[in-house]
């Protein structure tokens, strides 16, 4: 239980020390935010993961959800910037939203819905921060 509340005390602290800096770079915008926003969805999915998996290993199945969740987020986000491209951007974007959903039913896991919640969750978080 001790070690639980120290990873837990250390998770906050790191948190209220980076999310200045985050909102700072959202704030300013461009490239660079969409790449933030980009590396903070493959660290939620893969923090998702690892709650649902409690297995250290990567299974196919959490590097969909990674893989599959920072795509959507950077390809949102370069639709903005990329404007003669939006639309294939945002056709990218679903399908691999698509795709994904698709994989995690399809793939005979128990835990296939919690892999659905957590892509659905990251990709539309990441969406609107855009």
């Amino acid at each position: 239980m001790i070690k639980a509340t120290n990873n837990l005390h250390l998770r906050i602290l790191s948190a209220l020390a980076l999310i200045p800096l985050v909102v700072f770079i959202l704030w300013l915008g461009g490239i660079v935010a969409i790449l933030i926003l980009a590396i903070l969805s493959s660290i939620a999915a893969w923090e998702w993961g690892n709650i649902i998996n409690k297995q250290p290993k990567y299974d196919l199945l959490k590097l969909v959800l990674i893989f599959s969740s920072s795509l959507i987020s950077l390809l949102w986000g370069l639709s903005f910037v990329f404007l003669s491209y939006d639309l294939w951007l945002i056709r990218a974007v679903f399908a691999i939203l698509i795709l994904s959903l698709l994989f995690f039913v399809v793939h005979n896991n128990s835990c296939k819905l919690y892999y659905i919640s957590g892509l659905l969750t990251i990709s539309l978080t990441s969406i609107s921060l855009t």
